[in-house]
């Protein structure tokens, strides 16, 4: 899939969605039938997600007791169409580590240690590189606001050093 094809639906109002119904094409998204173990297995997936689009100013997350995706209104209006595309990606493969029991807040790690998140943030980084995208590109990508400067670079050295 190019990141071409992927299609946003941005005037949703506060509400559950199905995830398709507001983020179009992503069942052409080859790296998430690699993650998912085949197309078949991803498209089974996806057909039941839901997203919500929220108040909650918290980007873009994996509500853990509901397997919900969440997004925040606003990020869904603003963000950039690739930086949308690369979080659907990173958010789906925290469905999938949700799916296998594994804890998605481990407090024993800060955010940009928790593998969890390295997991996801590689993936994505990944499709990035794949669909053209600089390393500048995917670092900006990367830094995320609720980490210091320091802890950003850190989640960016250890991402592109697997890319």
């Amino acid at each position: 899939m190019l990141e071409n094809d992927f299609q946003i639906v941005r005037k949703k109002n506060f509400g559950v969605y199905n995830f398709s119904d507001v983020f179009k094409n992503m069942e052409h998204c080859k790296m998430l039938w690699k993650v998912f173990g085949g197309r078949k297995k991803f498209l089974s997936v996806l057909e039941k997600q839901k997203v919500r689009v929220s108040r909650k100013n918290w980007i873009f997350w994996v509500n853990h007791k509901k397997s919900e995706i969440t997004i925040y209104k606003g990020y869904l209006q603003e963000c950039s169409k690739k930086f949308l595309y690369l979080d659907s990606i990173h958010e789906f493969v925290h469905i999938k580590q949700l799916k296998e029991g594994r804890d998605l807040w481990d407090k024993r790690f800060t955010y940009v240690d928790r593998p969890t998140e390295i997991e996801a943030y590689i993936i994505a980084a990944k499709e990035g590189k794949r669909i053209g995208m600089s390393k500048k590109q995917i670092a900006s990508y990367l830094r995320v606001p609720w980490a210091s400067r320091v802890e950003n670079e850190r989640l960016v050295k250890n991402v592109l050093a697997k890319i």
